[in-house]
């Protein structure tokens, strides 16, 4: 099921929470940071910190200035400051369990209140990566009682017959990228060369989330590609034979920025941050209905 089916099936399943549109609540969240200026100027007469600007310049005023040289407020916006108070949701922690670096500041450029945890976890050798992740938060509750997500990326191709799927870390430890791309080439479907496609494959994320009562969810990221021979060098997995399906470049051609808005942890994150969203306002709805 991809983004936007889940979040009609959601929205869905909001409306007998109440009247509060999740679809503006998210849209909302989405677009705060675009309604708020944030105030990093300088007074332009004495060089003291800006609280007003002249609608359509660059001209910044301390308050004292832009009344002694205007004689009033009027034709100035004035800038909101960045609001030292703490919300809900700055308090809130969502912790990550992992040691991989990347993958973390990956899932924290998406859900930003999440914090890494550097757990050792014992990991199944298994083919299903759904048995995976709910071993994963099993064996995480022995550590951490809070709530927090584990995370599982796979990469199956086609002519393998879905391998190696979520045993790729190890088909890279022994055959590194060059390795998977060439077994790809000889196993291949003569067939899809004409279409321009070596291997078709599909990259898999899923996440595992449990919260403060040990309720469990998972959510599921998926995106079609192709294996293409490596043309760049990274460190971080698979991303130089994995070209996502409609680009023209792999994974590990793109920028931070760039693999970061399509990707199928993305996709999986977006699903989790709404299903975060529901219960907030489950739960607002639910301490207005017990106050009545």
């Amino acid at each position: 099921m991809g983004l936007k089916e889940s979040l009609k099936k959601l929205q869905e399943n909001e409306l007998k929470y109440g009247k509060v549109s999740l679809k503006r609540e998210v849209k909302k969240e989405l677009t705060k940071i675009k309604n708020i200026k944030v105030l990093d100027k300088k007074c332009t007469m004495c060089g003291e910190k800006a609280k007003y600007a002249i609608k359509g310049s660059n001209e910044w005023y301390c308050k004292h200035c832009a009344i002694e040289y205007f004689g009033d407020l009027t034709s100035l916006t004035k800038v909101q400051e960045k609001s030292k108070t703490k919300n809900k949701s700055d308090l809130r922690k969502i912790y990550v369990i992992t040691g991989n670096n990347k993958k973390f500041e990956e899932i924290n450029s998406i859900i930003p209140f999440t914090e890494q945890l550097n757990i050792d976890l014992i990991e199944i050798q298994e083919v299903n990566p759904a048995k995976i992740i709910e071993a994963k938060i099993l064996e995480a509750r022995k550590h951490f009682k809070g709530e927090f997500i584990v995370e599982d990326t796979s990469l199956s191709i086609d002519c393998l017959n879905g391998l190696p799927g979520p045993l790729i870390k190890w088909f890279l430890e022994k055959l590194g990228v060059d390795g998977i791309y060439n077994i790809t080439i000889k196993l291949h479907d003569p067939q899809n060369i004409n279409q321009g496609i070596i291997g078709k494959a599909t990259a898999r994320t899923m996440i595992g989330y449990s919260d403060k009562k040990g309720k469990i969810m998972i959510f599921e990221g998926t995106l079609e590609g192709s294996i293409i021979k490596p043309k760049v060098k990274t460190d971080f997995g698979w991303d130089p034979i994995f070209k996502p399906k409609g680009y023209d470049k792999s994974f590990g051609e793109m920028t931070r920025e760039e693999k970061n808005l399509i990707s199928m942890r993305r996709i999986a994150l977006e699903k989790l941050k709404i299903y975060l969203k529901i219960q907030e306002i489950t739960k607002k709805s639910n301490n207005k209905t017990s106050r009545k």
